[in-house]
């Protein structure tokens, strides 16, 4: 059990909207009970107690659109790319990105992706993952990243885009394989 406490608590309660100097107590992913941080730790004396310093403690937030593959691509421009429609955007930039993304750099932007989430409050991330090389186990390693840093729920979709051919050149010289049926939506 946890205790989250001197700290201002939004309660999304319109009749109550904050608590000044409350405390939110946790069990496992459950949230017990709220209420001010005195009453709360006389409750559960057992409790680990970590003090807010009289921050915020509200409900995590929910981030919910990201391409995680591209978390690295952030502020990123291509020199000489001058895109005037979104199509010119996807092919001059995205895409060129991602025929030289490999399974690592996807790897390594989960971590950016997730870290930043985490530290800005997201607790819930949904990833529409449609990478156009269709970068072999990318979802696994994405999950492999959130099991890790995380410990609330992500999802992952594999979507219909209509972007590259299936047969387009990988950076590795191979070709992506093309997946049987319909795109899969995959739950993490």
């Amino acid at each position: 059990m946890l205790i989250i406490g001197n700290g201002r608590v939004i309660t999304r309660d319109p009749q109550n909207p904050w608590l000044a100097e409350g405390a939110v107590v946790t069990e496992g992913r459950l949230i017990r009970e709220l209420g001010p941080t005195a009453l709360m730790r006389a409750k559960y004396p057992q409790a680990d107690y970590v003090d807010a310093r009289g921050g915020v403690i509200m409900p995590g937030l929910i981030n919910a659109h990201t391409h995680i593959y591209s978390g690295l691509a952030r502020g990123l421009s291509i020199r000489g790319h001058d895109p005037h429609t979104f199509y010119q955007v996807l092919d001059g930039m995205w895409w060129n990105i991602d025929r030289h993304l490999e399974l690592e750099g996807t790897r390594a932007s989960a971590y950016a992706t997730i870290i930043d989430c985490i530290k800005n409050g997201v607790t819930t991330i949904f990833d529409h993952h449609a990478s156009y090389q269709q970068i072999p186990d990318s979802l696994f390693a994405i999950a492999e990243v959130a099991k890790e840093l995380a410990s609330g729920p992500i999802s992952a979709m594999r979507s219909p885009s209509g972007t590259a051919p299936k047969s387009a050149p990988r950076p590795s010289g191979k070709t992506a394989a093309s997946p049987a049926g319909p795109p899969s939506k995959t739950m993490i």
